[in-house]
């Protein structure tokens, strides 16, 4: 029996790929190399405008890498913290941010989800995400 045999053909499909080409998912598995994630990482483009995003106008104190170096070095600490107590493809971690605003320099709490899922071709893939993009 196959799932078409249980629910019908698809209708709609919509794959990682074209959610990094629309922008819906931005490719960041480079930076992650760097934290030691050996799988592809994407984070979604509401999850980088809270987290990641940064306007030059609001000074030079911040700037998207070392803000996205702040969320994958966070995720990297907590999947330490948790890795001998549990297996999980999914956590939620809190990363302190700086708003993406002129003279405020005052840390915000900003809620993410990690989640380790199936891509394209199934292997294994990485997504940073805010709740409200599950």
């Amino acid at each position: 029996m196959t799932s078409d045999d249980l629910f019908g053909p698809v209708i709609h499909a919509y794959t990682r790929a074209q959610a990094l080409a629309d922008g819906v998912l931005r490719d960041i598995t480079a930076q992650a190399q760097a934290h030691r994630f050996t799988i592809p990482a994407a984070i979604t483009a509401t999850a980088w405008v809270e987290t990641v995003q940064w306007n030059p106008v609001n000074g030079d104190h911040d700037d998207e890498e070392s803000r996205l170096f702040t969320v994958l070095d966070t995720l990297h600490r907590k999947i330490r913290q948790i890795a001998a107590h549990e297996a999980t493809n999914r956590l939620t971690f809190t990363v302190d941010v700086i708003p993406n605003s002129p003279d405020d320099f005052t840390t915000q709490p900003v809620e993410l989800i990690a989640h380790v899922g199936p891509g394209d071709t199934a292997a294994p893939v990485l997504t940073i995400m805010r709740p409200i993009d599950d």
